[in-house]
């Protein structure tokens, strides 16, 4: 979570190396699920390292390929009402 655009409140990763490392690479599906369990948790965290919460969120961001595997989390994310 980043103030004003410069000042970092939060940074977490959700990483996936370990799911990749068991299949000997990236799988789609797996990648898409293992972001679909990932993405509250991860949120939550950021939120509690920030010491924040929902009411003060503009955006959200994040690489390409998590976008791609993980849209429909962040869909849902997006039709859900603050304070999931």
């Amino acid at each position: 979570m980043v103030r004003a655009g410069a000042q970092i409140l939060s940074n977490v990763v959700a990483s996936q190396t370990d799911l990749a490392a068991r299949y000997g690479g990236v799988v789609p599906e797996q990648a898409s699920r293992a972001h679909l369990r990932a993405i509250l948790p991860t949120l939550d965290e950021a939120f509690a390292m920030a010491r924040a919460d929902w009411d003060v969120v503009d955006a959200i961001a994040a690489v390409p390929l998590e976008l791609w595997a993980a849209d429909k989390g962040y869909k849902k994310l997006a039709l859900t009402p603050a304070g999931i």
